[in-house]
């Protein structure tokens, strides 16, 4: 049976591991950001401007960094804690994705609100190059291709027209595009994910051979 303390010393690491009760939780907020940004901005929504007298940003439960009284301590390479709590991280990298947690302590030490900030880098979409795989008898399949990025999501448009949707089937998450009937204008295949959007070449069909 553990004594006191034991009991304390599991709670002094439950409360620095798993983080203390915060009497105001703040809405989280998610940032999207390109790979190649030079500094990305990490604040939490609406916090409270007074109050507190100790802010801690953490990751996974690790300290990242701290202002106690107007003094900023940082624990990680590529950071710097603004006065007004605002986290700068600089030359941000894929590792760095991942939950950031800020909490605010008041003078007695209880934490008196704290709020997530989920970061996420995604690689900026290349301009996608589309393909002709059939085309033939007012028949066409297209493909849609980028050499780059993240979670891109695919769509396609006409320009001058608009293609009869009822006879375009797209699969392949938006990549293929197959087409029956007649396409009134020049058809572009855009690619776009949280951070870009760009648009290939457009594209002029001419299928009504035999």
């Amino acid at each position: 049976m553990w004594g006191p303390d034991q009991l304390t010393a599991v709670l002094f690491f439950s409360l620095h591991h798993f983080g203390q009760f915060c009497e105001i939780q703040l809405d989280d907020r998610v940032i999207f950001i390109k790979t190649d940004e030079e500094t990305v901005f990490l604040s939490v929504l609406a916090m409270p401007s007074v109050g507190q007298t100790q802010l801690i940003w953490k990751m996974d439960s690790r300290a990242v960094a701290k202002m106690k009284k107007s003094n900023a301590t940082v624990y990680w390479d590529r950071v710097t804690l603004t006065p007004n709590g605002t986290l700068e991280l600089h030359k941000p990298q894929k590792e760095d994705r991942g939950t950031f947690r800020l909490e605010g302590y008041d003078s007695n030490g209880k934490c008196a609100f704290s709020g997530n900030v989920q970061l996420e880098l995604q690689d900026p979409v290349s301009r996608p190059v589309v393909s002709v795989v059939s085309c033939g008898s007012g028949q066409a399949e297209l493909r849609c291709e980028v050499e780059q990025g993240d979670n891109v999501s695919f769509s396609w448009h006409t320009m001058g027209g608009s293609a009869n949707t009822s006879l375009g089937v797209t699969t392949e998450e938006g990549r293929v595009l197959s087409i029956r009937g007649n396409i009134s204008g020049d058809l572009v295949c855009v690619a776009t994910n949280a951070v870009s959007k760009e648009s290939s070449t457009p594209l002029k069909l001419d299928c009504h051979g035999e």
